[in-house]
């Protein structure tokens, strides 16, 4: 039981923990250029009670903004199952991993009914937590800079050797790339893989179906390309190719002749 380090009860996102056996916890991110979009959803049997809480502003969600590389660390207050946080690029490295950790944390001391927790905490009607109790621990989510936020490498050894298959937007428009064998070992090191998942992306976006007004991906990606004078694919002439190495241009190192 994690309640018996702390003296109370805590859920937890990645499940290592039984305190509260009916009620689930997921918490996601949708990330962009140094904003995301943060999700904590409870459910489950007794799940209701822990969103009173919050509704009641009797506990909150605590989310933290965290560059270890930096130590920059910044925190934010919601009472919102989905809250869109920014924090300042220049604090964390725009090519750093950022984490997000949200928590449940208790605002006052507040009791828990022990019918909806594991039945070690059943020989008393309620568990009480104080103010600052974490009730609720989440995973810790990486944010990643637009264009790699967008692309998802897997594995593929049915493709032969050199190929990669790029599908999608879905709905959070993130593209799947399957690799061969041979490219999945490289993609850590070997930007022009990465350089042309991302031009094979921006050609799957059409003005039909991708209209970046109603998509704060999209706009945000629309709105770089902008920013450097070039046309997105909401106009005639729209250029894939162009439109990925703006984003990310291509890197050239020199390189000594051999004799």
């Amino acid at each position: 039981m994690i309640g018996d380090l702390y003296g109370y009860p805590q859920l937890r996102a990645d499940d290592t923990s039984s305190d509260f056996p009916s009620i689930v916890y997921i918490n996601s991110a949708v990330t962009g250029d140094a904003l995301a979009r943060v999700t904590n959803e409870l459910h489950g049997e007794g799940s209701e009670i822990l969103s009173k809480m919050v509704a009641d502003r009797k506990a909150a969600w605590i989310i933290e903004i965290r560059s270890p590389a930096t130590l920059y660390s910044e925190t934010f207050r919601t009472f919102q199952t989905v809250t869109s946080i920014q924090w300042d690029s220049g604090e964390t490295g725009e090519k750093l991993p950022v984490y997000i950790i949200s928590q449940l944390v208790a605002l006052e001391e507040v009791n828990l009914p022990t019918q909806i927790l594991h039945q070690v905490w059943q020989n008393r009607p309620f568990v009480r937590a104080p103010a600052g109790a974490v009730l609720a621990q989440g995973n810790v989510l990486t944010a990643e800079p637009l264009t790699a936020s967008i692309l998802r490498f897997k594995l593929d050894e049915r493709l032969p050797n050199g190929v990669i298959e790029v599908s999608g937007p879905d709905e959070h428009i993130r593209f799947t790339v399957r690799t061969a064998a041979d490219l999945h070992l490289e993609i850590r090191t070997r930007r022009d893989i990465y350089l042309g998942a991302l031009i094979a992306a921006m050609g799957k976006l059409n003005s039909e179906d991708h209209d970046p007004e109603y998509n704060r991906v999209l706009r945000s990606i629309s709105q770089r390309l902008a920013e450097r004078g070039v046309d997105d694919w909401m106009h005639d002439g729209y250029d894939p190719a162009l439109a990925a190495t703006t984003l990310e241009p291509f890197h050239l190192e020199s390189v000594e002749p051999e004799y």
